[in-house]
């Protein structure tokens, strides 16, 4: 009867998450927050090659110009890999993060919920992979340990 409410658009269609045991969601969850470990750390160790880069060709310079001109262009490329990571995110990940992230919510205890921040700007903006990796985990953790769960869907 509530799929045939939701088609009809007699009530708001829930996402795919929300008819999904606890136990699917922490798992979803866990395997988001994995695929956005890889991928933080590929671009971290693209980053760390261009500082190298960098760092050398810095020492090399011999005069302030060189050495601005070197800046310039590793300051550039390292903001494309920071704009390609959020393109990446916003493309890719972001509904999903944000879908589960609000679903483990509404799964947790009233007084846990108030604990947290509703709106979470890593999510919408896409900048550190590593808060929100670290928010999934701990609502993931919080599901886990918490003993007044409500009924699993």
């Amino acid at each position: 009867m509530g799929e045939y409410r939701e088609r009809l658009h007699l009530v708001p269609a829930a996402n795919r998450y929300a008819r999904m045991t606890v136990a699917e969601v922490t798992k979803e969850a866990r395997k988001l927050a994995e695929t956005l470990r890889e991928e933080a750390s590929q671009y971290r160790t693209e980053n760390d090659r261009i500082s190298r880069a960098q760092t050398e060709e810095f020492y090399k310079a011999t005069t302030n110009e060189e050495r601005q001109a070197i800046w310039v262009k590793y300051t550039s490329q390292s903001g494309e890999i920071s704009s390609r990571q959020r393109a990446r995110y916003e493309q890719q990940h972001k509904s999903e993060a944000v879908l589960i992230r609000g679903e483990m919510i509404s799964r947790l205890p009233k007084e846990e919920q108030e604990k947290i921040r509703v709106y979470h700007s890593a999510y919408m903006l896409g900048w550190f992979y590593e808060e929100i990796i670290d928010d999934l985990e701990m609502l993931v953790s919080m599901l886990a340990g918490s003993s007044s769960l409500p009924p699993q869907k």
